[in-house]
């Protein structure tokens, strides 16, 4: 009773822990579900005033074509064209850039040619004229044309989808024109491009490498990589740091231009281990026993019945002429005395795609190679005797695929060699010079076909091509996991897996943000990614598993924004490169420095020659017929008085001393209207809208204005765990 009691006495104060419970969970519940009263969780990427939803993304990828390319570096790309979109439109409604709808109509009626999508649609619904106007009439009238409403939609979708991208290039260059015309170059720019193209300087040089002092020689200290740290800091801000490439070339700032749209966000940086799951010696040695015995198989029993029950052997047979057989990369190896029929042959072991391959010859045969015909297609039994009546009369196929080319063609070469039956009896029968119809009442096809030329039979060899890829085996796997587990079973710290993995395996260093990819250059590793950019500095990850690799990540370091410390280990060897280099320029000007007075002097000192380019010029990269980090000396050589010796400098990996001679100027004369407009297309905005899949970077941060992306895809990345 008396515990009653004191559960009555504290009743309001439980009846508040209960409300506040059932609050938190009831938010919680919002928040984290992405469909709350507090902003859509279906944001995937937001930067300045637009953002991406999943919604907009998934209807963007319907149509996308991947091409093979990695699914995750598509998925980024198109996020960063949907946002430009926005950014875009953002623009066009400010600057009050409209295109009217009777503009629109005009340039697809009158000047724009029928694409391809909307004439083979047109040709498959049977319209009697291919070209937009017909088309566009059956949109508005469908039962003129017999088409269904299915039918109908499909083509106003398309028609919809091209008035809309004609839309957006018409902005375009309009907004490209105003932006444009903000940059221009006055008399002094043009002018002073004008001479660093056409001036000559005459320049004369020694010099040599400053990897002749031995790194023995050099100490590099904390303080010289701070300093040096400090000299390049701008290369280390984590918003123009590009994740995937390598460090060195991500430093270099005059590549800045190349790389793709960098968004300021998160990064981490990341030590992992790749494992390529490839076959054992093992491995290698049962599949080359296996292979030996379906050789012999194949050479004791008819056609290739020898692979009855070998399930990882893949055949397909086709017809080849002798003379396409000496142009395969893979049957090349064939000889003339291979080609008999029921001959077998193991070629090469194919290491790019680990297979074996084996040809048997099936049989030899006569074939005619390629024919030159015409063709017009009817879209009824009806026309086509109408059109048989026209042919008859004087008219040619050329003349009716003249006024519909979509319907037809003239004079094309095609092969026989595979084709059905019925039709190439009839291509091989037919007189020439004498129309006929190829009629398919079932496809409902009506053919009009003229064969013009018949080449003379060829020699052909049916061949059956047999491969056998090599795959690890069970154990294999199983043996790689088993090693890898055993050694993350004692290396699960940070410290411990980036110390002890290249014991075993490649330690690799790298960074990743939430617009990564994957990791490395390893494809179906976004998941890892995911992890990546959710762990804490010092944990390990689990195995990620590939269809080729496993892969193990640890997280050393976060960079929520500002710049990469000076002592983060992925740039340490950059660091350290550029610091030796420095010391050892230094060390060699200490040895030359005054100790001659002319470059034939210098020359004996180096124990080098002295090197002329009569026509160096100040905007090209190339010295005396050598390409290299001459920036330098291109520098110098600007500001270098006739006659004077200057130098030792350091120009990239070699110590130079050079003069130049009095400049000339060759070449066209100086012409404001010209080399005003090449200052401008050299320094000035130039943004790319060539319908490339990745966004012109310079537009893209142009747009954004310092603004922030944020990056929310990874959270519709599917954890293995979920």
């Amino acid at each position: 009773m008396a515990t009653l009691e004191k559960i009555r006495s504290k009743s309001v104060f439980l009846f508040v822990i209960i409300i506040v419970a059932l609050l938190a969970f009831i938010l919680g519940d919002f928040l984290t579900s992405g469909r709350s009263y507090f902003g859509s969780g279906t944001t995937m990427y937001t930067g300045g005033k637009g953002s991406v939803d999943y919604t907009d993304y998934q209807n963007a990828t319907s149509n996308l074509q991947s091409q093979g390319q990695d699914g995750a570096e598509l998925e980024q790309a198109l996020l960063q064209q949907l946002l430009m979109q926005q950014l875009m439109e953002e623009q066009y409604n400010e600057l009050g850039i409209t295109v009217t709808d009777k503009e629109i109509s005009r340039i697809m009626n009158e000047q724009m040619p029928i694409s391809q999508q909307l004439g083979t649609a047109a040709q498959q619904l049977g319209l009697p004229v291919i070209d937009r106007p017909t088309v566009l009439d059956a949109i508005n009238n469908p039962s003129r044309y017999g088409i269904t409403a299915e039918q109908q939609q499909y083509l106003k979708a398309v028609w919809m989808a091209e008035e809309k991208e004609l839309e957006q290039s018409i902005k375009n260059q309009i907004f490209l024109g105003l932006v444009s015309s903000l940059f221009t170059a006055n008399e002094l720019d043009a002018k002073s491009l004008y001479n660093d193209n056409m001036e000559r300087r005459p320049l004369s040089y020694v010099s040599t490498p400053i990897g002749i002092v031995p790194d023995d020689q050099i100490e590099v200290t904390s303080a010289d990589l701070r300093a040096k740290w400090e000299e390049l800091k701008p290369n280390f801000n984590t918003s123009v740091y590009v994740p995937q490439n390598d460090p060195a070339q991500m430093m270099n700032p005059r590549g800045a231009a190349t790389r793709p749209a960098a968004v300021n966000e998160p990064v981490r940086a990341i030590d992992y281990i790749v494992v390529n799951i490839a076959p054992s010696t093992a491995d290698y040695a049962a599949a080359e026993a296996e292979v030996n015995e379906a050789v012999a198989a194949l050479n004791t029993q008819p056609a290739l019945q020898g692979l009855l029950g070998r399930k990882k052997f893949i055949s397909n047979t086709n017809n080849v002429s002798l003379a396409n057989i000496k142009k395969d990369a893979t049957l090349r190896q064939l000889q003339d005395s291979d080609l008999v029929v029921d001959h077998v042959k193991a070629l090469r072991f194919d290491r790019a795609n680990n297979t074996y391959n084996i040809v048997k010859v099936l049989g030899r045969t006569q074939e005619v190679d390629s024919i030159n015909f015409s063709a017009y297609a009817a879209i009824s039994q009806m026309e086509a005797d109408s059109l048989m009546s026209q042919l008859a009369s004087g008219t040619t196929i050329a003349e009716l695929v003249a006024i519909n080319p979509g319907r037809g063609a003239d004079n094309a070469w095609a092969s026989l060699v595979g084709a059905q039956p019925q039709i190439k009896e009839r291509m091989l029968t037919e007189a020439t010079g004498k129309p006929f119809v190829y009629a398919d009442s079932l496809q409902g096809v009506y053919t009009i076909y003229q064969i013009n030329e018949r080449k003379a039979p060829v020699d052909y060899a049916e061949l059956a091509l047999v491969s056998y890829t090599v795959d690890p085996s069970p154990q294999t796997v199983s043996d790689l996991k088993t090693k890898l587990n055993g050694f993350l079973a004692t290396n699960m710290k940070g410290d411990a897996f980036s110390a002890n993995a290249d014991s075993l395996y490649r330690l690799q260093h790298g960074f990743v943000s939430a617009s990564s990819a994957h990791i490395g250059n390893v494809a179906d590793t976004r998941k890892a990614v995911k992890w990546a950019m959710e762990a804490k500095p010092g944990q390990v990850s689990k195995v990620f598993e590939t269809p080729k690799e496993y892969v193990v990540v640890a997280v050393k370091e976060v960079f929520n924004d500002g710049y990469i410390p000076y002592n983060s280990p992925q740039i340490q060897d950059y660091l350290t490169a550029e610091v030796k280099k420095d010391k050892k320029a230094a060390k060699l000007k200490e040895q030359y420095a005054g100790k001659a007075s002319d470059l034939a002097g210098y020359a004996k000192l180096m124990n080098a020659e002295v090197r002329t380019d009569s026509n160096a010029v100040f905007t090209s990269q190339r010295i005396a017929g050598r390409m290299g980090e001459n920036y330098a000396l291109q520098g110098y050589m600007g500001a270098a008085e006739p006659g004077q010796v200057v130098g030792p400098i350091k120009n990239g990996n070699e110590l130079v001393v050079f003069s130049v001679a009095p400049s000339t100027v060759q070449g066209r004369p100086y012409d404001y209207a010209t080399d005003g407009r090449q200052f401008t297309n050299t320094f000035g905005l130039n943004f790319d809208f060539s319908g490339r899949k990745a966004v012109d970077p310079v537009m893209f941060n142009f747009l954004l204005d310092g603004k922030k992306v944020k990056n929310q895809s990874l959270k519709f990345v599917q954890s293995d765990e979920n």
